[in-house]
């Protein structure tokens, strides 16, 4: 790929693959924050490809969006294995003949992949021992534009343990093909070293710890999500602190299938909340208006466990009950005294934000970042947990809210920039490549 095209148009051209904008919040921050530094690097000389598995829904987003840059490919399961590598295995055998198909022999979707510089794998978490189910999908986000000759670097991500055959294999497959894979905290990076990967290996902070406001492409509910600011703002002057709940529809699933009661238990944390004199936030970092699933939405969720809330304490409780934006929900944290998060990106947020933050979640990706900031003993194992074992995190952690706080204010800025370092090394890759 030469930077010689035509005068205006773009020449650096940025796939981005494992998220979409709808849905959860932790993958729109992902996305938008990759979008922001590519942008801070190459300015208008950037294009995107968001390759995404909810197209329908990122096209409307962004229909009315700040920015003209981003174009939205079809990144369903479906069509990546009915449409996209069919394509890809005969165009990756021709390249390999020196030759080519035609642009107007390909859909629109693989065209703009194929003409990608590179493609930024932003999954958050693939290829990990106990999730095979979702390994088709990790394979057919890489090896596709791979063998059309796009390189994939995988960003700051869980990754591991590699201990299942077939998963080892396939990451050992994939990933050996990247020219640099980043993993998210300790134990991801002691993982990756096991398939002792040829490309390079760094470890680096979640992507979203680069996040800015000013990021943000789109808005969802805005009338809505100023009033449930405003309103939290006029809870904060009664004098009562506030305390964020963050719940989780996945750790919902996990602790059914463990026979836990995941709503029960976080009722009764709301109940010691407020007999604490806090006024208690409930915040869904993935939601889908007008959808009962629970795929990527954890609305239904919150109006489950506002339904299970005694009367009498309902006053002293808020929840966002409509589709709002990272934006919107970065707002909501920061006016927060603390938080319980079980959604991985409420707690980066949070982080961010500088906020104490406790943990009722699942895996090793949460504890690899906590352990960053020194607050790894305020984890929880959502599987594992009983109410009193709950109860005991949330009083220890209401004691220590000064001294977490300080602890994130001494680490942040380290955070921020390890998240960076993978965002140079990319400017730097895509600059020797670009000029060859």
């Amino acid at each position: 790929m030469s930077r010689k095209e035509k005068k205006g148009t773009p020449s650096v051209h940025i796939g981005i693959v494992g998220a979409a904008l709808a849905g959860n919040r932790g993958a729109e921050a992902m996305i938008v924050s990759c979008i922001g530094k590519m942008e801070e690097y190459f300015g208008p000389s950037c294009s995107f490809c968001l390759h995404s598995y909810f197209p329908a829904e990122d096209r409307r987003l962004l229909q009315h969006g700040r920015r003209k840059n981003i174009l939205v490919v079809d990144g369903r399961p479906v069509w990546l294995v009915s449409v996209l590598f069919p394509i890809a295995l005969l165009e990756g055998l021709l390249r390999r003949l020196g030759l080519r198909l035609p642009d107007r022999c390909l859909p629109k979707g693989v065209r703009t992949l194929r003409r990608c510089d590179v493609m930024l794998d932003v999954s958050g978490v693939s290829f990990c021992d106990g999730r095979e189910k979702f390994l088709p999908f990790n394979f057919l986000n890489n090896w596709p534009v791979q063998w059309m000759g796009v390189p994939v670097v995988h960003l700051s991500q869980g990754k591991g343990p590699f201990e299942g055959a077939l998963n080892k294999l396939l990451a050992k497959f994939v990933l050996g093909k990247c020219p640099a894979v980043f993993a998210r905290g300790r134990a991801s990076r002691a993982h990756l070293e096991t398939l002792s990967l040829p490309g390079h290996v760094e470890t680096a902070a979640d992507i979203a710890f680069c996040y800015e406001p000013g990021f943000s492409l789109f808005q969802e509910n805005e009338k809505y999500a100023e009033s449930f600011v405003a309103r939290l703002r006029e809870h904060k002057t009664s004098g009562n602190p506030l305390f964020c709940l963050s719940v989780s529809a996945v750790v919902l699933r996990k602790c059914r299938k463990k026979g836990i009661d995941y709503i029960g238990m976080l009722g009764e944390v709301i109940g010691q909340l407020v007999s604490e004199g806090y006024h208690v936030v409930i915040l869904p970092n993935a939601t889908r208006d007008h959808c009962d699933s629970d795929h990527n939405n954890d609305l239904p969720l919150v109006k489950a466990l506002l339904n299970d809330i005694p009367p009498t304490i309902q006053k002293s409780v808020l929840a966002i009950e409509n589709s709002v934006t990272t934006e919107t929900l970065y707002q909501v944290i920061a006016e927060c005294d603390g938080i319980l998060a079980s959604r991985f990106h409420a707690m980066i947020g949070a982080l961010r934000l500088g906020v104490p933050v406790a943990v009722c979640g699942w895996g090793h990706k949460y504890v690899e970042v906590l352990e960053s900031v020194g607050m790894e003993s305020w984890f929880l194992d959502s599987q594992d947990t009983t109410s009193d074992a709950l109860h005991t995190l949330v009083k220890n952690f209401l004691r220590e809210l000064p001294v977490s706080r300080q602890k994130i204010a001494a680490s942040l800025e380290a955070e921020i920039d390890s998240s960076t370092r993978q965002f140079d090394w990319i400017c730097a890759y895509l600059n020797e490549r670009l000029d060859d």
